[in-house]
């Protein structure tokens, strides 16, 4: 919710990183492993509900997730919960979040 973008028509000149609060900045993404942390940057959760999953949004565009800029700030869901998502994917969620 911190970041965004200058031209968001454009998803271009990206700000506000100094404002990312850092227990954000310990989320892990769930989509790339460690060495990805450093490269691709912040992480955004889950939308839905209370998920914890985490990713990096260019991770997620590369996975094909969904994820939208509004005036009410970012939003994104893991492939779980996306609007849509098969009936499969939202039980494997389901069951992946009672076993943490």
């Amino acid at each position: 919710p911190e970041t965004g973008f200058l031209e968001p028509e454009a998803l271009d000149r990206a700000a506000g990183f100094d404002l990312i609060h850092p227990d954000r900045k310990k989320l892990k993404c769930h989509l790339c492993d460690d060495a990805g942390d450093r490269v691709c940057g912040g992480k955004i959760q889950c939308t839905h509900g209370r998920c914890q999953k985490a990713f990096h949004p260019t991770c997620g565009m590369a996975h094909g997730l969904t994820m939208q800029i509004t005036d009410e700030g970012n939003i994104g869901y893991c492939a779980a919960h996306a609007p849509g998502a098969p009936a499969k994917a939202r039980a494997q969620g389901r069951r992946r979040k009672s076993k943490a």
